[in-house]
C-alpha cells in the first residue's frame, strides 16, 4: 500500500483484485528464489569444500555469492507479505526487515561487482606492477570495507523509516515512492548515488580499459583463444548489471522527479507505482543472475566442458570408424 496525499493505492492485496503486475510478482520471485537458491548454494559449496587456493577475485566471487544466498531466503516472505492485509500493522516491522534486507542485497551486489571490475582491470592493465599492492590481504580489507560501509550506508533508511514512519504514518517508508519530499528527496538521491552511478562509473570505466589492454595484448600476441574467457567474464557482469539495476534506479529517479514537479492523479500515481514495482522485481533477479558470472570466471567450469567436448567428439569418432 502506498499513499500520495489523498490518493491510497493498494498494491496486490487480497482484499482488491490482483492486478497483472501481482502474478509477475509472485512467478518472478518464486522463480528467482528457486533458482537464487540453487545457483548460489553450489557456488558456496564449490568455494567452502572445493577451492583450495583462494584469488583476490574467488574472495570476491564467495562474498557476492553470499550477499545473493541472504536474499533468496527472504524473497518468499516478501511474496507472503505482498499479499497481506496492508491495514496489518502487526507485521510491519517483519516487512521492514524485509526491504532492508532487499536494500542490503542491491548495495552488496553492485559493490562486490564494482571490486570484481576492478580486480578485472587490475589484473589485465597492470599485471606485473600489481603484485607489489594488490593481493589477498588487501582484498580481504576490501571486503570488510564494503560490509562495513553496506552497514553504515543502511543506517539512513532505519532513521527514514522510524522518522518517516512514526511522524508521517507512512504504511512503506522505505520506498521513495511516498512521504514527505524534504525526506524523499535526499533519501532517493543518496541512494541513485551510492547504489548506481558511482558503481556504474567505476564498473564500465574498468572494463572499457580492461577490454581495451585486452585487445592490444591479442594484436601482439596473436593469441585470440586465450581472449574468450575475460571477455566472457566482462560481457556476464556488464550484462548483469545493467538488466538489474538500471531500470529500478531510472523509475526512481522518475517517480520522484515526477513527485516534485507534476500533480498526478490517483491513476497516474498507480501506474507509476506498477511500473516502479515491476523494476524492483527485476532488480531482484540479479540474485540468480550472479552464479552466471561465478560460471564464466571459474576454470572448472572450462575444464569440464573441454573435457565433455572431447569426449563426445572421441565418441563421433568412433562411431564414424566403426569402433565402439
Amino acid at each position: 500500500k502506498t499513499m500520495n496525499g489523498t490518493c491510497t493505492i493498494f498494491i496486490c492485496n487480497k482484499n482488491t483484485k490482483p492486478e497483472w503486475y501481482c502474478y509477475l510478482l509472485i512467478l518472478v520471485s518464486l522463480f528467482t528464489s528457486l533458482a537464487g537458491f540453487l545457483g548460489n548454494i553450489l557456488a558456496l559449496r564449490h568455494y567452502v569444500y572445493c577451492m583450495k587456493t583462494w584469488t583476490t577475485n574467488t574472495i570476491f566471487l564467495f562474498n557476492l555469492a553470499l550477499c545473493d544466498f541472504t536474499w533468496t531466503l527472504m524473497a518468499p516472505f516478501s511474496v507472503y507479505h505482498s499479499l497481506q492485509e496492508s491495514a496489518v500493522y502487526s507485521s510491519q516491522a517483519f516487512y521492514q526487515i524485509i526491504r532492508l534486507f532487499f536494500s542490503i542485497n542491491i548495495y552488496g551486489s553492485v559493490y562486490f561487482l564494482t571490486l570484481i571490475s576492478f580486480d578485472r582491470y587490475v589484473g589485465a592493465v597492470h599485471p606485473i606492477t600489481s603484485l607489489m599492492w594488490w593481493d589477498k590481504r588487501k582484498a580481504v580489507f576490501c571486503t570488510t570495507a564494503v560490509w562495513i560501509f553496506i552497514v553504515i550506508a543502511s543506517m539512513p533508511q532505519i532513521y527514514y523509516t522510524i522518522a518517516a514512519g512514526k511522524q508521517y504514518d507512512i504504511i512503506d517508508p522505505l520506498d521513495s515512492t511516498e512521504g514527505p519530499l524534504q525526506l524523499a528527496v535526499p533519501f532517493t538521491v543518496s541512494k541513485i548515488v551510492l547504489r548506481f552511478l558511482i558503481p556504474a562509473t567505476v564498473i564500465f570505466t574498468c572494463y572499457m580499459l580492461t577490454l581495451k589492454a585486452l585487445l592490444q595484448l591479442s594484436k601482439r600476441q596473436q593469441r585470440r583463444n586465450r581472449l574468450i574467457r575475460p571477455l566472457l567474464l566482462i560481457s556476464a557482469a556488464m550484462i548483469v548489471f545493467a538488466v538489474s539495476f538500471i531500470p529500478y534506479h531510472v523509475m526512481m529517479m522518475v517517480v520522484l522527479i515526477y513527485r516534485i514537479k507534476c500533480q498526478l492523479s490517483c491513476g497516474n500515481v498507480s501506474t507509476l507505482i506498477a511500473i516502479y514495482k515491476v523494476t524492483e522485481i527485476i532488480c531482484s533477479i540479479n540474485s540468480c543472475l550472479d552464479p552466471i558470472i561465478f560460471t564464466v570466471a571459474n576454470k572448472t567450469f572450462y575444464q569440464r566442458a573441454n573435457t565433455i567436448k572431447c569426449h563426445l567428439k572421441c565418441q563421433c569418432c568412433c562411431c564414424l570408424t566403426g569402433r565402439v
